[in-house]
């Protein structure tokens, strides 16, 4: 039976973390959870229990395992440009924090009279 869309939204606003997001996108780009899981620097048991549970959060099924690795499904083919534009706008924000707690938090005016000048 099929969840609707404000469970599945509830459950992802309580539950889901970015390494949910981030276990999403290098499964997918490295079609193994094994290189998947070297790549972020976990182990391939936590890769793999990180992805169940974000198919059980989503309940859904996001790659379909097979002997030389994985595949996405259907759904994983549409939910994964959804993850990685969720994990460029964490790298923007991040960067934009960063730009702006390392200039100055206040503004500084200088003036003159033009005839001291």
């Amino acid at each position: 039976m099929s969840l609707p869309a404000s469970t599945i939204a509830s459950r992802l606003m309580v539950k889901a973390r970015l390494r949910h997001l981030q276990v999403l996108v290098k499964v997918a780009e490295y079609g193994s959870i094994q290189r998947a899981a070297t790549a972020i620097g976990l182990t391939q048991p936590t890769t793999t229990t990180v992805l169940a549970d974000l198919e059980t959060l989503l309940d859904c099924e996001l790659f379909q395992r097979h002997a030389r690795g994985v595949r996405p499904t259907q759904i994983g083919r549409h939910l994964i440009p959804i993850a990685r534009k969720l994990l460029d706008g964490m790298q923007e924000l991040a960067s934009v924090a960063s730009a702006m707690s390392s200039t100055a938090s206040s503004v500084v005016r200088v003036a003159a009279i033009s005839s001291a000048i």
